[in-house]
């Protein structure tokens, strides 16, 4: 899951097993917006990936709606990367995840 936050900047998700089954339903570019959720500040993820110094966290009252117009855009843009053969590893350096 690419994780954008406000500024439509990649951010990376960590939950609990248990916290992320609602979000088991998501399909690639299916834009959310989170409730109910918090950061915590971690250099570790620089080293893996993240562009910003925190971790999102979720947990069970963390809820979710879906945004139908953003989704639409980026199912487009997932279509189109894969049409042109762009493979996973490439998909992912491309975004800085």
């Amino acid at each position: 899951m690419i994780l954008l936050d406000r500024d439509l900047l990649p951010l990376k998700m960590w939950a609990h097993r248990s916290h992320s089954l609602p979000f088991a339903v998501l399909t690639v570019g299916q834009v959310i917006e989170l409730n109910n959720f918090f950061c915590k500040s971690d250099d570790y993820v620089k080293f893996i990936g993240s562009p910003v110094n925190f971790r999102l966290e979720v947990n069970e009252d963390t809820t979710f709606t879906t945004n139908e117009a953003l989704s639409a855009f980026w199912k487009n843009r997932f279509a189109v990367l894969t049409a042109t053969q762009m493979n996973s590893t490439t998909f992912l350096t491309y975004h800085g995840l």
